[in-house]
C-alpha cells in the first residue's frame, strides 16, 4: 500500500508496489480489462520493452505525485494505467494521420472521466495518483519517441532497471508482509481485534492499539484514519491519532486532531501537553502557554507539562521561570533528559 505514511516509515518499496495492490477482486478485474485494451496499442508503437518501462515509471509517478499531495495511503494500478492513456494521446498527436487521430481520441475518451473522478470523488478515488501518472506518461512517451540517439541506447537497460527494480520491491513487500503475519500470529489481539466486527471503528482502534504496543505506527495510523471513516463523530479517536502523531514529529496534524478532541470535551492532562509541545516545537510559545497551564491545573505533579511549560518560559525569555520549571522537574526525577539539557542552556557550567 502506497502513500505518504508509508514511506514516512520508510517503506521506499510502496512506489512501485502499490501499482500491483488492489482493494478488491473488482478493482483487479476492471484494471486488467483495461490493461489488456490500453498497453497493446501503446506496445504496437514503443516496443515491449519502452512499455513496461513507461508503465513502471508512471506508476512512480502517480505514486510521488499522491505523496506529494499527501494522501494517507492509497493502492491500485492507476497511475501506470493513467500513463499508458497519456502515452496514446501522444503517440496519436504525433501519428499525424487518420488512425493515429482515432487513438487520440479513443485514449482521450478515457482520460477524462478518470481525471474527473479523481477530482468529483476525492475520498474514494486518488486526486494525485491519476493526474499524475498521466503527466509521467506523456512526458516519457514524448522522450521515447525523440531522436534523442540516447532513447535507442538506454530503453533497454532502462526496461531491465526497472523489471529488476519491480521484483526486488515485491520481495521485500512480501517480506515485510509475512513480518505482519507474524506478528499476528504471534499477538493475536492484532488479528482479533478487527476480526470481531470488520465494520466497527472500535475494533480498528484497538487494533491501532495492538500496533503501536508493537511500533508499527503507520500501519496505527491508517487503522485510526479507517476507524474516523466509520466513526467520524468519536473524538477519542481523533485524540489517540493526535497523540501518535505528535510522538512522530507531525506536529500541525497533531494539533487538527487534538483541536477537535478537545473542542468535543476531551480534556486531560496528557492532551493539553501533547498541544502545548507541538506548539512550541513550531514556534508559537505564547499559544502553548494556556494548555501548559492549564495541564498542570488538571494534573499538578506532571513532569511532562513543568517540562514543557518550562520550554515555554525560555522560548519567551523569561529565564528565572524557566530555570524554576526545570529544576522542580529535575527535583523529582534527575533522569529527564530535556529539563536537565534546558537547565544547562540557562546556567552554563563554569569554565575549568
Amino acid at each position: 500500500m502506497g502513500g505518504s505514511l508509508p514511506l514516512e516509515d520508510s517503506l521506499f518499496w510502496t512506489l512501485i508496489t502499490s501499482s500491483y495492490l488492489h482493494t478488491d477482486a473488482l478493482h483487479l478485474i476492471v484494471n486488467c480489462l483495461l490493461l489488456m485494451q490500453i498497453m497493446p496499442m501503446v506496445e504496437c508503437d514503443l516496443g515491449r520493452s519502452r512499455t513496461f518501462a513507461l508503465y513502471t515509471l508512471a506508476g512512480v509517478s502517480g505514486s510521488l505525485a499522491s505523496v506529494l499531495a499527501g494522501e494517507t495511503y492509497f493502492l491500485g494500478a492507476s497511475g501506470g494505467l493513467s500513463g499508458l492513456v497519456g502515452a496514446g494521446i501522444v503517440i496519436g498527436w504525433k501519428a499525424h494521420h487518420t488512425f493515429g487521430y482515432s487513438l487520440l481520441l479513443r485514449n482521450a475518451a478515457w482520460a477524462a472521466p478518470n481525471l474527473a473522478l479523481s477530482f468529483l470523488i476525492p475520498g474514494e478515488v486518488s486526486s494525485a495518483d491519476h493526474p499524475g501518472g498521466f503527466i509521467g506518461g506523456m512526458l516519457w512517451t514524448t522522450w521515447f519517441l525523440s531522436r534523442d540517439p540516447l532513447v535507442s541506447l538506454l530503453h533497454k537497460p532502462l526496461a531491465e532497471i526497472c523489471c529488476r527494480a519491480t521484483l526486488i520491491c515485491l520481495a521485500l513487500g512480501s517480506f515485510h508482509g509475512l513480518l505482519r503475519v507474524s506478528q499476528a500470529v504471534y499477538h493475536p489481539e492484532i488479528s482479533e481485534a478487527v476480526a470481531r466486527d470488520p465494520g466497527s471503528g472500535t475494533a480498528r482502534q484497538d487494533r491501532a492499539n495492538a500496533y503501536h504496543r508493537q511500533g508499527d505506527i503507520a500501519a496505527a495510523l491508517v487503522d485510526l484514519a479507517e476507524a474516523l471513516r466509520l466513526n467520524p463523530s468519536n473524538p477519542d479517536i481523533n485524540a489517540q491519532r493526535g497523540s501518535m502523531l505528535c510522538g512522530q514529529n507531525r506536529y500541525e496534524e497533531c494539533i487538527a486532531d487534538l483541536n477537535i478532541a478537545i473542542a468535543n470535551g476531551i480534556d486531560n492532562a496528557d492532551i493539553r501537553n501533547e498541544r502545548a509541545w507541538a506548539l512550541v516545537e513550531l514556534g508559537r510559545p505564547r499559544k502553548a502557554l494556556p494548555d501548559a497551564e492549564r495541564s498542570l491545573e488538571l494534573r499538578a505533579d506532571y513532569l511532562p507539562a513543568l517540562d514543557t511549560r518550562g520550554h515555554i518560559w525560555e522560548a519567551l525569555g523569561q529565564k528565572a521561570k524557566a530555570i524554576a520549571d526545570y529544576r522542580a522537574v529535575l527535583s523529582r526525577n534527575p533522569d529527564v533528559q530535556e529539563s536537565q539539557e534546558g537547565l544547562n542552556r540557562l546556567l552554563p557550567l563554569p569554565s575549568q
